[in-house]
């Protein structure tokens, strides 16, 4: 843990107090019908939230805000240029699942640590504040930038690790956010694809190889123990083999190589 995190938690048994345990613990986010809806408690409350984007209702989406919180969104939007039933629809069609994973209290607010998981596989960590505002509790947005709920912000990435190695170390020693299978199939006119990659954190960055089309690409990556990256691959139309190959150290103390074949198809 680094020290900022450390003052960060020291903070958070200072200013917020004891974590206040769930009569459910991992209670599941439950999506119901806008006549359904109650505020009468911030779980409640939170489930309105969720409720109003899966379904793609703006108006009661607002209603599920504090008065300052929906003013700001509506503000934000109409600046940007953005729709909001964008937002909504983007959502919509990610979200698969939330669970309440911690409740806590925040100064004037209930605290809710919801865990998400979308469309992907991918889970996030969030922090969802709320406030009592006219005798109900209502999601706020006013301490968004607190650094003391910053140790409730996670993603955990679903990570592709490849076919053919020890699984339990060796193939951890490339793993890939996108693609997320061996093919990957594009769509016509489609003439690049950004690589998502995770390195693993006993890796020898000097034994990194990485060829495309048998042609040595290595100069586009950068690896390093523990890290990720973004790489932009040139496709050509076809079929493109993309060949990754790293040494490091298995959780018994050898020496291993850790080798992916990644094929993407592009429509002529």
């Amino acid at each position: 843990m680094s020290n900022r995190l450390m003052a960060v938690f020291m903070m958070l048994q200072l200013v917020i107090g004891p974590t206040i345990s769930l009569a459910e613990p991992n209670r599941p986010i439950v999506i119901s019908e806008k006549g359904q809806a109650s505020y009468g408690t911030p779980e409640n409350a939170l489930n309105a939230f969720f409720s109003a984007y899966m379904a793609g209702d703006l108006e009661w989406h607002y209603q599920t805000l504090t008065e300052a919180a929906a003013a700001e969104k509506k503000a934000d939007f109409e600046r940007n240029q953005l729709d909001p039933m964008a937002e909504l629809a983007i959502f919509r069609r990610g979200f698969v699942q939330g669970v309440i994973a911690e409740s806590l209290d925040y100064l004037d607010a209930r605290v809710l640590v919801v865990r998400i998981i979308d469309d992907i596989g991918d889970q996030f960590l969030l922090p969802y504040t709320l406030v009592m505002e006219e005798g109900e509790w209502k999601v706020t947005n006013k301490y968004s930038a607190s650094e003391a709920l910053e140790p409730y912000v996670d993603f955990i990435p679903k990570l592709y690790f490849g076919h053919g190695q020890r699984p339990a170390d060796v193939n951890a020693f490339l793993g890939y956010h996108q693609p997320q299978d061996a093919t990957t199939t594009m769509e016509k006119g489609i003439t690049s694809f950004d690589l998502q990659i995770y390195y693993g954190g006993t890796i020898d960055p000097a034994t990194f190889t990485a060829t495309l089309n048998k042609k040595d690409i290595r100069p586009l990556f950068e690896p390093s123990p523990g890290s990720r990256q973004f790489v932009t691959l040139p496709l050509e139309s076809g079929r493109n083999v993309l060949e990754l190959s790293v040494e490091g150290v298995r959780s018994d103390g050898k020496t291993a190589n850790d080798s992916d074949r990644l094929v993407f198809i592009t429509a002529p």
